[in-house]
């Protein structure tokens, strides 16, 4: 019978001890992250909520103050010469808006809260998000684009 030496026991005992080691600490690695996975949907999904919840107010509000916009007396008359200066301070109170304007049905920019580009009164006529909105006449939340006056 061939005599082990030392070092094989040595070795066997660390196997021994090793293997069921680096299991539990492997099968903890797994559990913290199948944790970890799950705190994260979680979380995503609390955000998802809030701004679905926060994009909805905010359209909302928008709304509501274009609404309360397009009743004013001097934009009821879409006169380039006499705009009212409410686009300006609502381009100022709101920093979230690059402009607020209004147009005539042809497109035609009659005034704007941020001045237009070299005084020449912009067409957005052909645009294809006014064109869909000559459509169908309501209040719609857009794709964003860049603007013709502002370049934001």
């Amino acid at each position: 019978m061939p005599t082990r030496s030392i070092q094989s026991h040595l070795m066997l005992l660390f196997l021994t001890v090793s293997i069921p080691l680096l299991t539990i600490v492997g099968f903890d690695i797994y559990t913290d992250i199948q944790q970890t996975i799950h705190h994260t949907k979680n979380s995503l999904k609390i955000l998802e909520h809030m701004m679905l919840s926060n994009t909805g107010s905010r359209i909302d509000n928008s709304r509501q103050i274009l609404e309360r916009l397009a009743a004013r007396p001097l934009v009821k008359r879409v006169d380039s010469k006499n705009c009212d200066g409410i686009l300006q301070e609502l381009v100022i109170l709101n920093p979230s808006y690059a402009n607020v304007s209004y147009t005539d049905l042809q497109g035609r920019v009659v005034c704007s809260g941020v001045p237009q580009p070299g005084g020449k009164l912009i067409n957005i006529g052909k645009t294809q998000w006014f064109q869909k909105f000559l459509k169908e006449r309501r209040f719609t939340v857009g794709q964003p684009f860049y603007g013709p006056i502002s370049h934001k």
